[in-house]
């Protein structure tokens, strides 16, 4: 069964590009581009706090809240906390999977003084070096991906005109309906699907040359599940999408390209708080 349980539904928004060269090894020393700064000139948080949350689940969100002051991740992983610090996608993380790393965490740090994004995420990289021993190395590869193309015989979307919303399909019986207006949304709504409890091992690029808004809603088949932990949840099937996806002209085409792959290759839960 492909599906995305209900209780997860939520995805961390889109992050830029890693700040970090090709093939490096990333601990608690200065970054490629602050080259010849001391680790004790990376900049660091006034103070973090790390708490569990119990029963353990695999979930990876980015931040619920980022401010001048500070960074709050009310549900993540350390994998998560990865993806934030370095500015990465979940699917340039390989290496080391031990259980711990499934593991729930709310995390609250906070700064000294006000701090820029960009300094955050290197507060956020000294932070689990410290706490997490983390260590990493980088280096390029080409990896699979799923390109998100016009099909053959052109798109059959309906564009939308200046402030209308997507029109939601009428109810169907154990079925959700979503509701999309661009070829970006869609993306961030396929990333949600699971294969038993791992994600896509591969990322979805957007190769439409599509900006325009557009009228798209499609349905997924509900069944009942349960979540790693054992809870009861609800899994969408997601084994119908390509034919969804035909129908308006569109296809999700397998191919590679090249993006940069953070291994871990050193990492303990989190000491101290």
């Amino acid at each position: 069964m492909i599906g995305i349980y209900k209780t997860v539904r939520r995805v961390g928004r889109g992050l830029p590009c890693g700040l970090i060269g090709w093939a490096c090894c990333i601990g608690l020393s200065a970054p490629p581009h602050l080259a010849g700064l001391s680790a004790q000139s990376v900049p660091t948080f006034a103070a973090v706090s790390i708490k569990k949350l119990q029963p353990s689940m695999a979930v990876h969100l980015g931040p619920d809240r980022t401010d001048p002051a500070g960074v709050h991740f009310s549900r993540t992983s350390l994998r998560g906390l990865i993806a934030y610090a370095y500015g990465i996608k979940l699917y340039q993380i390989a290496g080391l999977q031990p259980g711990w790393m499934a593991t729930v965490l709310v995390v609250d740090a906070t700064t000294s003084a006000p701090a820029t994004d960009q300094e955050l995420r290197l507060m956020m990289r000294r932070a689990l070096a410290e706490r997490f021993g983390l260590r990493l190395s980088a280096a390029p590869k080409q990896m699979p991906v799923l390109a998100l193309v016009v099909a053959p015989g052109g798109l059959k979307l309906k564009p939308l005109e200046l402030g209308q919303d997507p029109t939601p399909g009428p109810p169907q019986p154990g079925a959700l309906n979503f509701r999309v207006d661009s070829t970006q949304q869609l993306i961030r709504v396929l990333a949600m699907a699971r294969i038993g409890n791992l994600f896509f091992g591969r990322t979805i690029v957007d190769e439409t040359g599509l900006t325009g808004r557009y009228n798209l809603s499609f349905y997924l088949r509900e069944s009942p599940t349960t979540t790693p932990g054992g809870r009861p949840a609800i899994a969408l099937d997601w084994r119908g999408m390509p034919a969804a996806l035909k129908k308006v002209g569109l296809e999700l085409k397998p191919k590679t390209a090249p993006m940069v792959v953070y291994t871990i290759e050193s990492a303990h839960p989190p000491v101290g708080n």
